[in-house]
């Protein structure tokens, strides 16, 4: 989907190779996007890139990297963020008083 003031729209996919992942990289290409592909595998992530040509740019990362998305965001500018299941972020507490008053998640009793 390009547009003509910006160029194509970028995506940052997480666990691009296989599976899920892959079918979330290759359908934006398909129709005009650019997609960043992170992934650990540098062979699978390369035969990707190359069946999908300019308009994907594969990434050799773990995306648990601390650094990583930080690096990512600032280098393409995505205008969506798919984290694929399987990678593990950094888990930080949550704000949230929900469920405070009975201890349970959700506020049941």
């Amino acid at each position: 989907m390009p547009t003509e003031r910006t160029g194509p729209i970028t995506a940052i996919v997480t666990r691009a190779c296989r599976g899920f992942g892959r079918g979330i990289t290759t359908a934006p290409v398909e129709t005009g996007f650019r997609v960043v592909g992170v992934a650990r595998g540098a062979d699978p992530l390369a035969e990707l890139g190359a069946s999908l040509g300019d308009g994907s740019v594969p990434v050799v990362a773990g995306a648990a990297a601390p650094s990583l998305p930080v690096h990512l965001i600032d280098a393409y500018r995505p205008r969506a963020l798919v984290l694929n299941p399987g990678a593990h972020p950094v888990l930080a507490p949550c704000t949230s008083t929900r469920g405070a008053r009975s201890g349970k998640p959700g506020g049941r009793s």
